[in-house]
This record gives structure tokens, sequence and C-alpha cells, in this order.
């Protein structure tokens, strides 16, 4: 396990130094160092982790209706949102909802729950300027050595924690007092795995879908002709490389491609 700094200027795209502590609305904002773990394989389903180290910077107080049974919420708020519920005169441009009569209004300090903060504050990357931010983070992919000819599934690492927890089902704990964080697994972000029999079935139409095209790029255009058949000759090898080798949620990403033909469409 490696511990990963995601604090310098070149990740988060500004000087933290530099950062004017609030925002258009007058709300308190805060920079609380926080670490979660982030799988280091197979993407977010992953047994071994790495410590990332960042910064959670955005509203000091944030809140949220929870359901009286469920803990479920919707709406996450700031402070003069809030403060508009209070009566404290209406801001252009914002009309509050009522107070809802089967829910319980949440306060969440970020500064003790900077994880469950970053995740659930929609507000959090508006100090960076997108002509300017520069995250990033490094390239995984899947296989961990992509082969040739092929693809290949890939994503930036370490993950962001907005893209491993969904906040639409995370939840208020009414025993515990906090935030539950419910991850995403690979099947929420991916979908469903094709069996090898379905990929199988779709080899096989690829090849039966550019039998006829051999003969007429041989005839006008070699070098064509060449570059198919070596795409054909991967679509028969591709069983032997990935079954049994990788999660077959990320095979459909590794099938080879050719410029020749565009399968995809």
């Amino acid at each position: 396990m490696a511990i990963i700094d995601m604090r310098d200027e070149a990740n988060l795209g500004v000087n933290i130094n530099n950062l004017e502590l609030t925002d258009e609305h007058g709300n308190e904002w805060i920079l609380v160092e926080y670490e979660y773990q982030c799988s280091t394989s197979n993407y977010l389903e992953g047994e071994e982790f790495d410590t990332v180290e960042m910064y959670y910077c955005g509203p000091a107080k944030l809140y949220f209706w929870a359901d009286n049974e469920t803990g479920k919420f919707e709406t996450v708020l700031r402070e003069h949102e809030i403060a508009l519920l209070n009566d404290v005169p209406v801001i252009e441009g914002f009309d509050p909802p009522p107070p809802p009569a089967d829910k319980t209004l949440i306060e969440l300090d970020p500064r003790e729950f900077p994880l469950e903060a970053e995740v659930l504050s929609d507000y959090h990357n508006n100090y960076a300027n997108p002509d300017d931010f520069l995250h990033s983070p490094g390239i995984k992919t899947i296989p961990e050595v992509p082969i040739e000819g092929y693809g290949c599934f890939q994503y930036e690492y370490p993950i962001h924690p907005d893209h491993m927890y969904d906040d639409k089902r995370t939840y208020w704990d009414w025993e515990t007092k906090r935030v539950v964080l419910v991850k995403f697994n690979n099947q929420d972000i991916i979908g469903e795995a094709n069996s090898w029999d379905v990929l199988r079935a779709h080899r096989k139409e690829m090849l039966i879908n550019t039998d006829a095209q051999i003969a007429a790029l041989e005839q006008y255009d070699p070098p064509a002709a060449a570059e198919l058949k070596t795409y054909r000759q991967l679509l028969r090898d591709f069983p032997q490389h990935f079954e049994g080798v990788i999660d077959p949620i990320f095979v459909d990403s590794c099938l080879p491609y050719t410029d020749v033909i565009d399968l995809k469409k």
C-alpha cells in the first residue's frame, strides 16, 4: 500500500494559499486535509488499497433534510440557503421549498467529516477555473499491461471520491448519527458484463461482416487489406488472451479495432 499525495498545486489546479475562503453568497469556506482508501486494482472492487491524501475545500457547513425513517436525503444546502428557510430576506434567484414535515434538518460539519462533505457537496470545486484546472492523476489500465493490437479499460487513478461513492444512495444513520457513504461497484459504472457466449457470438458476427471485404481490399487497397487481416486474426485470438484472465466486465473494452472499418457505429 502506498501513500499518494494529491494536495499539490498541479493536482488541485490552484495554489491553496491564494484561495479566498468564501463564496459568492458570503458562505464561509474551509480547507481541511483528509485521506481515503482507493483500490489499487480491478477498478472500484480491488482488495488492496492505497491511501490518498486530499483537501476538502468547500462550505464550512452543509445541511440536508433526512427522512425520519430511512435517513435518505436529496438536496444538500449551504448556510445562506438555510437562512432563507428561517425567514431571512430572500436572495434573488432562489426560491426555497417549505420545510418537509417528515424530515429532520441535519447539519454536517466538514471539519469532522471531510470525506463525507467532499462526496455530498456540489460546490467544493467552485474555486477551480476550468481553463486552468490541471487535475492530473495517473492512468491505470485493465489489463495492467495492454496487449498490442487490443483495447483496454482505462481510468484515472487515484479515483476521486466523487467517482467512488454514490451520493444518491448515501443516507443518515439515526443510530450512529453519521452519514453512511455507499460505494459504487464496477457494474454501477460500466454496466452488466456480457457472458463469453455473447462475446463469442459478437466476435463471429464481426468476422462474418468482414469476410467479403478482404478480396475487394486486396485488389484496390493492399495495405488496408493487410490491416484487416491482422484485425481478423486478433479477433480469432481474443478469447485466449482475455478469457479467465480479466473480469468479464472489462472485456468489451479490450476488443481490437481497425480504422479500415468502424464496427462501433
